[in-house]
């Protein structure tokens, strides 16, 4: 029998380079855009912030490529 992840990971396709209008909007960018949260300007995704007692990781922006 053949586990899912193999189905999965078996059709792997490449993603498009992005074109310069999606590279300007992503350099553009200051709030994510599926949870609207601010990105930090931090570039250490192992930094923290201290909010109200809470830690929080950064929220550093990222692109896949």
């Amino acid at each position: 029998m053949v586990g899912i992840s193999t189905k999965v990971f078996s059709n792997v396709i490449p993603m498009k380079a992005p074109t310069p209008e999606e590279l300007s909007k992503h350099e553009a960018a200051t709030t994510c855009f599926i949870c609207t949260k601010l990105f930090s300007t931090a570039t250490d995704e192992s930094t923290t912030i201290h909010n109200n007692e809470q830690q929080q990781l950064n929220m550093v922006k990222v692109r896949d490529q």
